[in-house]
């Protein structure tokens, strides 16, 4: 392999390429041809713009993101979210060879599974939850417990790229709501 094909398939994260396998030869096994498939929805890390995160940051994030879809067959890659401010974005891949294309392409930076988080809810594994028991110290939340104090009539401001609204745990409960990285802003997101 040429060196170039080395750097593109080291931006392919763990497990990206063998979801992609799996895929199609699900998508031959259950379909037997070109028809819609399943497909793997990938985060995309583009390169930091040159002008650092400033305001002219955003032409050159939505030149990067537009030359990306470009390279993009339609078939074997559906955009699924960009940002007008932040170097990522969301895609479903559903064949190798648009895996490869994003791959090589000079404005990708990473390609990873798209992987929700869990917070440390109980209800998932050992390991997820494990992870919240050592951030918790981290932010001395486990002092502020010893305490007393657990959080009751604290009004909290959270700023994330992505909070599930309709969880039941928020649920009348979020006073107000702004998308400040969005390029779609009126999507629901």
């Amino acid at each position: 392999t040429s060196a170039l094909e080395e750097r593109a398939e080291a931006k392919i994260g763990p497990g990206v390429r063998e979801a992609v396998q799996v895929l199609e030869e699900t998508k031959q096994a259950i379909l037997g041809s070109d028809e819609t498939a399943p497909t793997v929805l990938v985060a995309i890390e583009l390169k930091p713009p040159i002008s650092g995160i400033t305001r002219t940051a955003n032409a050159e994030i939505s030149s990067m993101t537009k030359n990306i879809i470009d390279d993009l067959d339609d078939k074997d890659f559906k955009t699924y979210r960009t940002y007008a401010t932040i170097p990522i974005m969301y895609g479903f891949v559903s064949s190798s060879d648009a895996l490869n294309i994003l791959a090589l392409n000079g404005n990708v930076e990473s390609i990873d599974l798209d992987v929700g988080g869990t917070g440390g809810n109980l209800s998932t594994s050992f390991f997820d939850r494990k992870l919240l028991t050592k951030s918790v110290p981290k932010i001395n939340a486990d002092q502020r417990h010893i305490k007393g104090n657990k959080g009751n009539n604290v009004v909290v401001a959270v700023l994330d790229s992505g909070v599930d609204t309709d969880h039941p745990n928020f649920r009348g409960r979020i006073i107000n709501e702004a998308c400040f990285a969005d390029a779609n802003p009126n999507d629901g997101n």
